[in-house]
């Protein structure tokens, strides 16, 4: 049965080019949030599936969010995460979730999220979990919220897969409203302007930081100068890594992955040889700016510093990866699942691993074939059995035999009871034979019953 659709789902239309195109854009104008806003969504969202997600029960900022979406003339999903978490059922916050996200055809997702109010951050982490926003690092993710929380929510490892995140910081928010509100009033300047250089735009940074994350102020906002170019909100983040170091999960595997083993025992050291993989990944540390370090397996892949660069470690667990029954993998698969390493090489993508590991594209084929020498005929002086099969021709024995010792019965009877002579059971067996082959015997028995037999 289908699930009504929840209430705290809605669509904002798309706005024509007229009036309330126009109506919109103004009010926006009028604050400074709206404005970022607006600019945001019309200068680098445009063509992105929007959600627009409210932590709160009544929020004046994310009405201010609102204004500026209506302004830029873009359509967004509106959800209310405290509702979502606390007022369905599971079933149809899975629903919800699996909508949240527009369909197959979708090339640009953003969430805009405000966190105001009494800036529950367990809440929003909770939100950002069901939404599964680890599993989609190409979503933006733009958060509007007070300066406490910057450090706090763009280094949560709920965002450690997102690849553009930025946090949107309007310092005395409270007061700065409640001056409109009294300017409005008394039809008075109060200097309002100020406002505009309380907002700052942070953007968190995968390998700013000599190869590790960061936090970075990008520019404190103005309507003359904007945010800025792309370049300085969304970055292309993999063109340099800065250094970092990334763990390598692999297993001796040559050509592919070579390594000399210090000794058997499990724990030992691997020190990594010239390879195929080595080679490649020599060539990219190169060309990108990072160096990488080898575990072989999971149990030693723990991120402690204690391995060095070009160097891999010898465990009990040495496989590829098997899944275990409960989720869980074994090998080279389970330090990719439980985050103990970066990537691997050398893993065959199967169905099963790729619903809880990545697959990059497949750059050498290995293909199994079978070789066997080519097929003989078989010698001459099988000609004789070689039209039937073996159960054919036992069957055939079978019944030759079965045949002579009952012809040897009946000739027996007959003698007992005429008297006349017998047969013997050799003579029997050779007649069946000979029956058999199309040549009967040039003495055929005396009695009429073996004469018809």
């Amino acid at each position: 049965m289908a699930h009504p659709r929840p209430r705290v789902l809605f669509l904002l239309l798309l706005l024509s080019a007229g009036e309330e195109s126009q109506v919109g854009a103004s009010q926006a104008g009028t604050n400074s949030l709206a404005s970022a806003i607006s600019q945001l969504v019309r200068d680098f969202l445009p063509s992105c599936h929007l959600v627009l997600v409210s932590t709160s029960e009544f929020s004046s900022v994310f009405s201010e969010m609102q204004s500026g979406v209506l302004g830029a003339g873009v359509g967004a999903v509106v959800v209310n995460s405290n509702e979502i978490l606390t007022s369905l059922d599971l079933a149809s916050r899975d629903d919800l979730f699996s909508g949240l996200w527009g369909d197959a055809a979708t090339t640009c997702r953003a969430l805009l999220i405000e966190i105001f109010g009494d800036f529950d951050t367990d809440h929003l982490f909770r939100f950002l979990e069901e939404s599964g926003i680890s599993q989609r690092p190409e979503a933006r993710v733009v958060l509007v919220g007070p300066p406490k929380g910057v450090e706090v929510v763009l280094q949560n490892p709920l965002l450690q897969n997102a690849i553009h995140a930025l946090y949107l910081t309007l310092e005395n928010l409270g007061i700065e409203s409640k001056r409109k509100k009294l300017a409005s009033a008394l039809k008075v300047d109060l200097g309002l302007e100020e406002e505009w250089s309380n907002l700052h735009v942070y953007r968190k940074c995968l390998y700013c930081n000599a190869g590790d994350a960061d936090v970075r102020l990008v520019r404190r906002w103005t309507p003359d100068l904007g945010l800025g170019a792309k370049d300085e909100l969304f970055p292309d983040e993999f063109g340099d890594f800065n250094g970092h170091k990334f763990t390598v999960v692999a297993k001796r595997y040559f050509p592919y992955m070579d390594a000399s083993l210090e000794t058997n025992e499990p724990g030992s050291r691997l020190t990594v040889l010239d390879s195929l993989d080595t080679r490649i990944f020599l060539a990219l540390a190169r060309y990108l700016n990072f160096t990488w370090e080898f575990c072989r397996t999971r149990g030693l892949c723990d991120r402690r510093g204690r391995m060095r660069s070009f160097e891999t470690w010898s465990t009990a667990d040495s496989e590829f990866g098997v899944d275990k029954g409960d989720g869980n993998w074994t090998g080279m698969v389970g330090a990719l699942q439980h985050g103990h390493a970066d990537f691997s090489c050398g893993i065959t993508p199967t169905r099963a691993r790729g619903q809880v590991v990545d697959f990059s594209r497949v750059y050498i084929p290995e293909p199994w074939v079978i070789v066997s020498l080519k097929p003989q005929p078989p010698p001459q002086s099988w000609s004789l059995v070689r039209p039937l099969t073996g159960t054919v021709w036992l069957a055939l024995v079978l019944s030759i035999f079965v045949f002579a010792f009952v012809l040897w019965l009946l000739q027996r009877a007959w003698s007992w009871v005429s008297g006349g002579r017998g047969l013997h059971l050799c003579r029997a067996l050779m007649y069946a034979w000979g029956t058999t082959l199309e040549d009967p015997p040039s003495e055929p028995p005396a009695n009429p019953t073996s004469r018809v037999g």
